[in-house]
């Protein structure tokens, strides 16, 4: 007979790579389902779930402690029942709740969110029950606990590309329902062969996932109000003609039988490109002869650049999306286009079954498609370029881990601006199409960027246009020419709508065929507003700070172009009932994380008749769980332009920092020394990341280092924190067991650190958007030195 405490190894290790396997899974799925900000619930949910089935098992420990290993198999069986059913009625209903609005919250509390709870408030029980009967060997059991879900971490971002969403949550099942039949066998027969019966099962059913999970689009996006549309007007309804899952969103071509044409003025054919059935990009039908769309590519707001640089020699285009820029960069005559495209469907889509259809990706000499963040891969290369063009790269999507940063963020902040305008040949130019009144805030970020770089007066440097609802911000390192302004003039010259017609962008108020005019333009029209900026920024360095301030300008370390934007007034956008719907949710698990740490106290007290160990309990689980989350978000976030893919970026990150932490949670067990070394590397280390790690990065990119040696740097340089991090959690257990009665505290302390999560995961969005990264690890790191002193206070009286 295999040793339990084996057994238990592998089955912990399992269900941890299981749950975070099936987490992040579920994000992706919010994300295509629900309401953009609503994506980032999932991993609330995940620890909000872990915390209310350790507090289960604080306040009814009987559940368990007949027959532990039998309690464990039958709790990771369920498990596996709970994702998929879970999951399985999300994907039915989701529609219909998401359609309600605002008349529909206690659906969505009831429908969605708690069901969608299920899982994780089994798992949090199942690791509850783990840490109180595995109490001598705290460290190893967490150790396999954390190396499991780095292999989670690590398995989303092989998996999630060919499986998809779907069938990833079905292993997730198939993983947790091996685990239970291990750990039941030979013990309850019955509860090892349904485990093993669920397993074959999830496995057969691998085949039609997509069919059991359907997934439906959120109704209030792009593509659902598409269909919506289409049933109201009795149209023939949308049709995926391409659909791929991966870790930045899902990928889906959609088309129309019967929809109207486009004009560019040429009647084209087009097809939708959805992302994660949101933002949208076009594919426009090749028309096969030279100087087709000239009202689109020469009269509209994609065209201005080539006004000042007709016939680039090198142009680049970061998001590439489905081709407009590439295409008007060719009937512009430029010589070399680079694509980049963080989404590599999106690329995969283009390139294969769509290539024919627009034609730009045939043309193979002068076209090369880029899969990466448009970010890293401007800090990377040599080439310089005429134009950099970056039209309304957005998509409100979050990465896999739900880690509280919109995929593009990173591309509107001034350090990002200081990097186009550094990869730009001396005389190129950067355009910057938005959609919305966001030209000042552009032109702001634009500023502070050429005046670090030495320009002394940044209005000759920027020019600035309307057309219709959306704006574009061109900006050159040298002053703009005279010839220039004169042919950026001219173009606003034009009255009379240009023949185009893109019926997509006009359902949202996006008229391409409208007159162009001038927002700024140096020698020309000067807005009362840009005026006053200009006159601002003037008077010195703090009033360039002061005004920066004021207008929430982004920063690498405070990157939030969008949501900062919303929150200052400086962009408006018609999605405030889901912010508000945003702040309802987080009030609600604030205020529930709050009331179940504090509820068990009362029962809790009275069992145990002493109160020493509860005062320890409460403060240093709160402290290490709230810690852990701001620390694990800030570095997620600080690192994912350094890598250079975001699911490079999570994999090493998040794998990292869950392996290393598990690692020293392993060391405890042998090294049961004070608090104090522990705090001290962990000070050391975030010291390296925060402060050293960018001028690595810096120097990797400059020797040319490529992906898998990026991604290998960063995970070294987390290695050390991660190390530290792991100490905290197993050794305050293991001072609550060497007290009498600390065992009944176990899954308190459990429900109380998850619970802290669920708090940390919240707090880090507002605090990162107000603070910054920085500020987020100094304050995460102050927690870390709080509980170590918490810990020494408490093995002291306890000695």
């Amino acid at each position: 007979m295999p040793d339990f405490r084996a057994v238990l190894n592998v089955g912990v290790f399992l269900m941890s790579a299981a749950v975070l396997l099936y987490e992040m899974a579920q994000v992706r799925a919010f994300a295509y389902s629900l309401p953009p900000l609503l994506a980032y619930t999932g991993i609330s949910l995940g620890m909000a779930g872990f915390g209310i089935g350790a507090m289960i098992l604080s306040l009814a420990p009987a559940l368990c402690r007949a027959n532990p290993r039998r309690s464990l198999a039958l709790l990771a069986v369920l498990e596996a029942v709970a994702m998929v059913g879970a999951n399985a009625l999300f994907a039915r209903v989701s529609w219909d709740v998401v359609l309600a609005g605002g008349d529909g919250i206690i659906a969505l509390v009831l429908e969605i969110l708690l069901p969608c709870t299920a899982p994780y408030v089994l798992a949090g029980l199942f690791f509850a029950v783990v840490f109180s009967a595995g109490a001598e060997r705290i460290g190893r059991i967490y150790f396999f606990n954390m190396a499991g879900s780095g292999l989670g971490a690590v398995l989303i971002v092989l998996l999630i590309g060919p499986l998809g969403a779907q069938r990833v949550i079905l292993l997730s099942a198939l993983a947790a329902a091996l685990g239970g039949a291990l750990l039941a066998a030979p013990g309850s027969r019955a509860v090892a062969l349904t485990g093993a019966s669920l397993a074959v099962a999830a496995s057969a059913l691998l085949p039609v996932a997509p069919g059991l999970l359907p997934f439906t689009v959120d109704p209030r996006d792009a593509i659902g109000l598409g269909m919506l549309d289409a049933a109201r007007d009795k149209q023939p309804q949308w049709t995926r003609e391409f659909d791929e899952w991966n870790l930045v969103a899902r990928i889906e071509v959609w088309d129309q039988p019967g929809k109207a044409r486009l004009r560019t003025p040429e009647t084209a054919d087009y097809k939708v490109v959805a992302v994660d059935a949101g933002a949208t990009t076009l594919l426009i039908e090749d028309q096969g002869r030279r100087g087709w769309g000239k009202g689109l590519f020469e009269d509209s707001i994609y065209g201005l650049a080539y006004r000042v640089k007709g016939a680039p020699k090198d142009v680049l285009v970061i998001g590439a999306g489905g081709g407009t820029d590439i295409q008007t960069a060719l009937h512009w005559g430029a010589r070399r286009v680079v694509g980049v495209e963080i989404n590599s469907s999106t690329i995969r889509a283009v390139q294969g079954p769509f290539a024919h259809f627009v034609g730009w990706p045939l043309e193979q000499e002068r076209v090369s498609l880029v899969h990466g963040d448009g970010r890293s891969y401007v800090k990377g290369t040599d080439l310089r370029f005429d134009v950099i063009q970056m039209s309304g790269v957005d998509t409100l999507t979050v990465h896999a881990t739900g880690s509280f940063n919109m995929v593009e963020e990173y591309l509107y902040t001034i350090n990002a601006f200081e990097d186009y305008l550094r990869a730009l040949k001396p005389d190129g130019v950067l355009a910057v199409v938005r959609f919305g009144a966001e030209h000042l805030r552009l032109t702001a970020i634009a500023s502070e960027a050429l005046m670090r770089l030495g320009v002394k007066e940044p209005s000759r440097h920027v020019a600035a246009f309307k057309q219709s609802g959306a704006a574009a911000v061109l900006v050159k390192r040298a002053p703009f020419e005279v010839a220039e302004v004169e042919s950026l003039a001219v173009a606003a010259m034009r009255e009379a709508p240009s023949g185009v017609s893109m019926p997509p962008w006009e359902r949202w108020g996006l008229h391409i065929d409208a007159p162009l005019s001038i927002v700024h333009l140096t020698g020309g029209t000067v807005n009362p507003m840009f005026e006053r900026y200009f006159r601002a920024v003037a008077g010195g360095e703090a009033a360039r700070r002061a005004q920066a301030e004021l207008m929430s300008l982004p920063t690498d370390d405070k990157p939030y172009y969008l949501l900062s934007g919303w929150l200052s007034g400086q962009i408006r956008v018609p999605m405030q009932d889901n912010i508000v719907l945003l702040k309802a949710f987080w009030l609600g698990t604030i205020l529930l994380a709050l009331a179940l740490i504090v509820a068990p106290v009362a029962i809790l007290r009275r069992r145990l008749g002493e109160e020493r160990p509860l005062a320890f309990v409460l403060p240093y689980f709160f402290l290490v769980g709230v810690a852990y989350m701001l620390l694990e978000i800030g570095i997620m976030n600080r690192f994912s332009i350094f890598v250079g893919s975001p699911g490079a970026s999570t994999a090493v990150v998040l794998a990292g920092l869950l392996v290393s932490s598990g690692a020293g949670s392993f060391l405890t067990d042998r090294f049961r020394r004070g608090p104090l070394p522990a705090l001290g590397l962990l000070v050391a280390s975030a010291v390296l990341v925060f402060a050293v790690s960018p001028l690595a990065f810096d120097a990797a990119v400059a020797a040319g280092a490529g992906l898998f040696s990026r991604g290998l740097l960063a995970a070294l340089l987390v290695a050390p924190l991660g190390l530290a991090m792991g100490f905290f959690f197993p050794s305050g257990l293991r001072a609550l067991l060497g007290r009498e009665g600390g065992e009944r505290l176990v899954p308190w302390a459990v429900s109380v650190n998850g619970f802290a999560s669920v708090l940390g995961s919240v707090a880090a969005l507002p605090l990162s958007i107000f603070l910054g990264f920085k500020a987020l690890a100094a304050i995460a790191v102050a927690a870390y030195g709080l509980a170590a002193l918490s810990l020494a206070l408490f093995a002291r009286k306890a000695g």
